[in-house]
């Protein structure tokens, strides 16, 4: 595996990095110092979830998924091209580097991490050491806990440097969707799950190749019953720290599970019965598969060499009343996690009065109070300074419980 570039690639994308390469000989992609690129992507939750990666692969999953978008839970990005563009008899490293400026941590500049320097020098390998650049970015949710935010980090990150380079512009919307997708998963697996533009993006599927006999994934929106436009969301904040081990490090030990054969045996038949149920609407049949997939992930992971125990006795507990007073009024509502601690609730707005019932509940077992946020807007990623402006601005893209 190259260490300083992603080569991993497929051949649809070092195309396109060829047609990026030639508009660039022919002048007509020019990147000047100080030049501009804006996104903003959504989070998305996974109802069946991947765990565990292809070894000597680059992010190609053991499995596939399908997640639900997650479109007020934001991540807004801004990058800057930093460069000196030297003559070609001239030879000298630039004295610039990558840089990465999280707003949430009061602009602080942090050392870019490794993996998200490489992905850029490989995006922007057709300008060779000609750009570098200043990325401004900053999540409206807890990072790092369980609710997605390297999926919508990353892939606001790859759709701003495509304003960057203006590929709207200079690619056919099924270009850029290969471009977005394809280097947003080599970011960040889930994060092409998040890489969708357009409207109706609520249900995303992400294809291991082995499920559509090919060397990489695919990533392609689903269809569903106009029903589940109404599904609402929130997630309940039992823990904001940061996780002690990343969902990265933790793909890497899920085949030392014995638990992880046989869950991913079974995930095909629960995809096919997944976009069934999401087609004719079936609610229960997808609260089901979805609340098991979730265990049998949890338990792969609690299971492998070393453990990763996200889901904690604290959670098992909230879990469990949560499924009794569900089960008691018959609410149409269903619970899953990430890799994380914190409870998300998908529900049905006639079955609002119950989550809201269940949220005092559980306060009041764990003697504290949960915060939580409610997703409040629908729109899937952006890429533009005027869009990314439009949705900055708008209020209300969480709200809280009542």
């Amino acid at each position: 595996m190259n260490q300083n570039l992603i080569t991993d690639i497929p051949a649809s994308l070092k195309k396109l990095q060829n047609k990026i390469l030639e508009l660039k000989i022919a002048e007509k992609i020019i990147i000047q110092n100080g030049d501009l690129g804006y996104a903003s992507a959504p989070s998305n939750i996974a109802l069946l979830k991947y765990w565990g990666k292809t070894l000597g692969r680059e992010q190609i999953p053991i499995n596939s998924s399908i997640s639900y978008t997650l479109g007020g839970f934001r991540s807004f990005t801004k990058v800057t091209a930093l460069g000196r563009f030297f003559p070609d008899e001239i030879k000298s490293d630039a004295l610039f580097s990558n840089q990465l400026i999280l707003k949430n941590k009061n602009n602080e500049i942090i050392q870019i991490p490794h993996k998200m320097d490489r992905l850029i020098k490989s995006i922007l390998f057709p300008f060779g050491k000609e750009i570098y650049l200043k990325i401004d970015s900053y999540n409206n949710f807890p990072t790092a806990c369980g609710i997605a935010s390297s999926a919508s980090g990353y892939a606001a990150l790859v759709a701003a440097i495509a304003d960057l380079l203006q590929l709207q512009i200079h690619f056919t919307e099924q270009e850029l969707k290969i471009w977005l997708t394809e280097w947003s998963r080599l970011g960040s697996g889930s994060a092409t799950r998040s890489a969708l533009t357009g409207d109706d993006k609520f249900f995303v599927k992400w294809e291991t190749p082995s499920d559509h006999k090919i060397d990489f994934s695919e990533t392609q929106n689903l269809k569903y019953h106009p029903k589940w436009r109404t599904l609402q969301h929130v997630v309940f904040i039992l823990d904001s720290n940061e996780k002690s081990t990343s969902s990265s490090e933790g793909h890497k030990f899920a085949e030392t599970s014995p638990f992880h054969k046989i869950r991913v045996a079974g995930i095909p038949s629960r995809m096919k019965l997944m976009e069934k149920g999401l087609q004719e609407f079936d609610f229960d049949f997808i609260q089901y598969l979805s609340e098991e997939d979730a265990y049998s992930m949890h338990a792969v992971m609690q299971t492998g060499e070393p453990k990763a125990c996200y889901l904690n006795n604290e959670t098992a507990e909230i879990i469990s009343i949560f499924v009794k007073l569900r089960n008691k009024y018959e609410a149409k509502a269903f619970w899953t996690l990430d890799a994380g601690p914190n409870l998300h609730v998908l529900f049905m707005p006639d079955s609002l009065s119950f989550v809201q019932e269940f949220h005092q509940i559980a306060q009041k077992f764990l003697n504290r109070k949960i915060n939580n946020i409610v997703n409040n807007f629908n729109e899937s990623l952006i890429i533009g300074r005027s869009e990314y402006e439009r949705i900055e601005n708008r209020a209300h893209l969480t709200t809280t419980l009542s």
